[in-house]
C-alpha cells in the first residue's frame, strides 16, 4: 500500500502546482502593468495580498475530475491518461486565469472579492470540472454506436 506521507515528504504536489500557478498569474499581472511578487504561496499587490491554499489553488476541482475518469467505466487506460493530461491542462489554464481576475478584483474592487472568491469563481472551477467530465461520458459512450 502507498504511504502518502512518504509520497508527500518527497513530492510536495500542491506546492509544485502553486508554485507553477503563481509563475503563469505574474506574467499575465505583468502583462497588464499590474506590480506584484511572490513569496511563497503568498501573492502580493502594491495594496493587497492573497494566499494561494487548499481550495483556492484548482486542486480541488482537479481531484473531483480526476475521480470521474479514474471510477468510469469501460475506458482504456490509454485514453484515461489522454483526458487526465487534457482535463489537467484545461482546468489548471482556467484557474490561472481566475486567480489573475481574484488579484485584480482584490486590488482594485476589494468589496467584491470575498463574494467573487467565495461563491462565484470557486462555484465556477467544481462546474467547469463537472462539465469536462460529461463531455468525456458523452466522447466515451461507446453504448450508442448502432450495430450495422
Amino acid at each position: 500500500m502507498l504511504d502518502a506521507p512518504f509520497i508527500e515528504r518527497h513530492i510536495d504536489i500542491e506546492s509544485l502546482h502553486v508554485s507553477m500557478s503563481l509563475f503563469f498569474v505574474q506574467g499575465i499581472l505583468d502583462f497588464f502593468l499590474i506590480p506584484n511578487s511572490v513569496s511563497g504561496i503568498i501573492l502580493s499587490l502594491p495594496t493587497s495580498a492573497i494566499g494561494i491554499v487548499f481550495g483556492c489553488n484548482g486542486l480541488e476541482s482537479l481531484i473531483l475530475f480526476f475521480s470521474g475518469i479514474l471510477a468510469y467505466p469501460g475506458i482504456e487506460w490509454r485514453t484515461r491518461l489522454y483526458w487526465l493530461a487534457l482535463g489537467y491542462s484545461v482546468l489548471t489554464f482556467i484557474n490561472i486565469i481566475r486567480l489573475a481576475f481574484l488579484a485584480w478584483v482584490n486590488e482594485f474592487y476589494k468589496p467584491w472579492f470575498d463574494f467573487l472568491h467565495a461563491y462565484v469563481t470557486e462555484s465556477m472551477m467544481i462546474f467547469l470540472a463537472l462539465l469536462l467530465f460529461i463531455y468525456y461520458m458523452k466522447k466515451n459512450d461507446h453504448s450508442q454506436k448502432s450495430v450495422s
